[in-house]
């Protein structure tokens, strides 16, 4: 099963997008990390334990300028 996590807050311009490769990286996901209109889409497939495995560290290692607002997590077929 695939996950789309959609983010919103301070996520852009930050280097956000290369630390969530660099994470997804050393808990071996797969997926792609994007901006989008409303802040940053990042969608893996893999099962659900080790997608909140990585939002947890994501949100315990964020880059110095970064602020979520919010978290959607959203399962797909993908």
């Amino acid at each position: 099963m695939g996950y789309k996590i959609l983010l919103s807050g301070i996520v852009q311009g930050v280097g956000f997008r290369p630390f969530v490769y660099d994470l997804a990286l050393k808990l071996k996901l797969k997926g792609y990390v994007t901006n989008t209109t409303n802040g940053v889409e990042i969608y893996f497939e893999d099962d659900e334990k080790k997608v909140n495995h990585f939002i947890d560290k994501m949100i315990e290692n964020l880059p110095v300028l970064a602020m979520i607002n919010e978290i959607k997590v959203i399962p797909t077929k993908e």
